[in-house]
């Protein structure tokens, strides 16, 4: 009876320390290439004894949140608000914010966002190989765009002794010359313009025959 008594207040020890209900840990977003910031926020509530944030720290400098360093009585709600500088940034961005608080049964409070920056044009497959021994297929590159930022095909910079080029609305179309039976590298430079934004792209495709 005494060593049940003994559990028994160690649980209810550890059940009165504070804690911090998030209603996420994880934000999930998809933005286009562009943005400047990406704004978030993490909305909490606590319970138990009163709780303080001691400390918040995030994994990249780019990323800045507002000071909620505080004690919290039980009941009390917080939002954690921040944004993410997404300049020069692309593909996939993954930023946690460790929360330290005053509960000394709790480690370290992780919250993640997870950003997919989807480009406003792009041109792919980037490389393209033929056989010399084989007879040439003609190859196609897929332009994938945005609809909200109209980017149109500017230019398109290739050795035509070498290769044929012909560009349609959402591909282009690739092929070398039959005459061509000799190992080759090649560049495609496609350029793409956006009036609205203000912006070129450059894409470099590279033609190999081996």
């Amino acid at each position: 009876m005494k060593y049940f008594f003994i559990i028994f207040l160690l649980g209810f020890a550890a059940s009165s320390y504070g804690k911090l209900i998030f209603e996420t840990k994880e934000i999930h977003a998809e933005i286009i290439e562009g943005q400047a910031y990406y704004p978030f926020s993490f909305k909490f509530k606590s319970t138990g004894e009163p709780i303080e944030i001691l400390k918040i720290d995030t994994s990249c400098m780019c990323t800045i949140v507002n000071d909620i360093k505080k004690i919290y009585p039980n009941g009390a709600t917080g939002i954690l608000q921040g944004k993410i500088n997404l300049n020069g940034k692309e593909g996939t961005i993954v930023i946690s914010i460790s929360i330290l608080t005053s509960n000394k049964q709790e480690e370290k409070i992780v919250l993640l966002v997870f950003i997919n920056v989807n480009k406003l044009i792009d041109i792919t497959p980037k490389l393209h190989l033929w056989d010399k021994t084989l007879p040439y297929k003609i190859k196609q590159l897929n332009i994938k765009k945005h609809s909200t930022n109209s980017f149109k095909i500017k230019s398109l910079s290739y050795d035509k002794k070498l290769f044929y080029v012909k560009k349609e609305e959402d591909y282009i179309l690739v092929s070398p010359r039959p005459s061509i039976r000799v190992d080759t590298q090649s560049i495609l430079e496609i350029k793409a313009e956006s009036s609205k934004l203000k912006k070129i792209k450059t894409f470099k495709i590279h033609l190999l025959i081996k």
